[in-house]
């Protein structure tokens, strides 16, 4: 019986402490400052938002100002829901975005191929062109740009 109720402390410790991390809240984006990183106002603050699971290439490499255009055209000055989980190394809260239709913001920009998805090994995984051409993601074929996720 004392390992049962042990176990329920633990569990019940896990999911308390899990949901620390993770919130879910609405918030209206008010800038973009790149591809895969927006703000957002929270309450009286502004809050520095980078997108779970992409790569776009930087506002100084090739095609990172079409990226930041195409990350606008979808979020700026709209109400997105997001669901964080923790911070960067930057400071930067980390976390995945829906638009109000319920349409994930990475799976667009994925889609209209603007950045890599991220993996734990590597910058992204591999993506085709519009020709099918595969590329692998890597920051060195960055001036593949624009590609179409499929």
């Amino acid at each position: 019986m004392r390992s049962m109720r042990g176990l329920w402390v633990i569990l019940l410790t896990l999911l308390l402490a899990s949901s620390a991390f993770a919130s879910e809240f609405s918030s209206p984006v008010t800038h973009v400052l790149d591809g895969d990183t927006i703000e957002v106002l929270t309450g009286h603050h502004t809050e520095h938002v980078r997108l779970s699971g992409i790569d776009c290439p930087e506002k100084g490499q090739a095609y990172g100002q079409r990226a930041k255009q195409a990350a606008s055209t979808q979020v700026f000055g709209k109400e997105v829901t997001l669901q964080t989980y923790g911070t960067d190394q930057y400071g930067r809260t980390l976390g995945d975005g829906l638009l109000p239709d319920g349409t994930k913001i990475t799976h667009e920009l994925l889609k209209e191929g603007w950045c890599w998805r991220e993996t734990a090994s590597s910058y992204a995984s591999p993506v085709q062109d519009k020709s099918g051409k595969l590329f692998s993601g890597t920051r060195v074929q960055r001036s593949c740009f624009p590609m179409a996720y499929s």
